[in-house]
């Protein structure tokens, strides 16, 4: 999955407080009572009764490898099952936090890219919000609504940057070239459930209800999360690798008993090469009714993009 609006566009330290005893001080040896006109009788010296072997104590946060494997199991096997599915719908939010990306300083987060809609194997039905949307024209209060049917994808306009100019449905061009296919189902899914994230460090946290079902929550910390990401950053997804200096860093997943992914999320917070104010990033993604009676149709009459030219025109000798 590709964010392009990235191209475009404080975190609450934990005070570790150390804590000592005072060391106590020795008690004087009493002082042996005189012998002199005494015949002490020699009074056999105890035997040492052998103490056991100490065992190593093990930290009481260490999670047994098998457990560890048996998370990153649980989880790879819901990815699959997302990637096998008929039909699902989902809800996607990115937000940030910062000064960057038009976030606040104050930490109000701003809408990267939000995403509601269907999928039905290939096809999908989607519509985006938030400021990817805007930077393309789309109008704010409805979003960028995208269709992909029997290997086409689709775009109802007016959105200018797309060459969508007016009210209608646009056929996007097959070699990929436009932006909104950075942000089609199968790739917002696809990069989060990737085979390439190394999941070895999340362990099972507690169990929640969703979506009617009983759903086992698995936590990566931040040693884990940044680990998740290594090879994944070629995909675009805002994590930590985005960041030269991690500050905070958390990913959670939600399998339900059903055995599909029905969410994660991602909390990371860091500072960027050459920057002075972190940046946050947050992303949440629910997938939900597996098995929908889904049907995504092409739009009919939908007419080719133009391209806008942004070049200045070429004067005439």
């Amino acid at each position: 999955m590709k964010y392009n609006v990235m191209a475009i566009c404080g975190i609450a330290l934990l005070l570790l407080a150390a804590c000592g005893g005072q060391a106590a001080v020795p008690t004087p040896a009493p002082t042996a009572a005189p012998t002199a006109t005494i015949a002490a009788t020699a009074t056999p010296r105890p035997t040492n009764t052998p103490l056991p072997p100490t065992a190593t104590p093990v930290p009481a946060t260490a999670t047994p490898a098998a457990a560890q494997g048996a998370a990153a199991e649980a989880i790879s096997a819901s990815f699959e099952q997302v990637r096998d599915a008929a039909s699902y719908r989902l809800e996607l939010d990115v937000a940030s936090t910062g000064a960057a990306l038009g976030g606040s300083a104050l930490g109000v987060a701003s809408q990267l890219i939000g995403a509601s809609g269907e999928v039905a194997g290939d096809d999908s039905h989607i519509t985006l919000t938030g400021l990817f949307g805007q930077l393309l024209g789309a109008d704010p209060t409805k979003g960028l609504e995208l269709i992909t049917a029997n290997g086409k994808s689709y775009v109802r306009g007016p959105v200018p940057l797309l060459g969508a100019a007016e009210a209608r449905w646009y056929e996007l061009p097959a070699d990929g070239s436009s932006p909104a296919s950075s942000v089609q189902p199968g790739a917002v899914v696809g990069g989060v459930l990737s085979d390439d994230m190394d999941l070895s460090g999340f362990v099972a946290g507690d169990q929640e209800q969703l979506d009617g079902q009983t759903c086992q929550m698995y936590i990566g910390d931040k040693d884990a999360t940044i680990a998740a990401f290594e090879q994944v950053e070629g995909q675009g997804l805002p994590g930590p690798q985005n960041f030269s200096e991690v500050r905070r860093a958390e990913m959670r997943f939600w399998v339900c008993e059903d055995g599909y992914l029905h969410k994660l999320t991602l909390d990371t917070e860091g500072l960027q090469a050459g920057q002075s104010e972190p940046i946050g990033y947050t992303m949440d993604v629910r997938l939900f009714d597996f098995g929908a009676d889904v049907e995504i149709e092409a739009p009919a009459d939908a007419e080719p993009v133009t391209p806008p030219s942004f070049g200045l025109p070429t004067p005439t000798p």
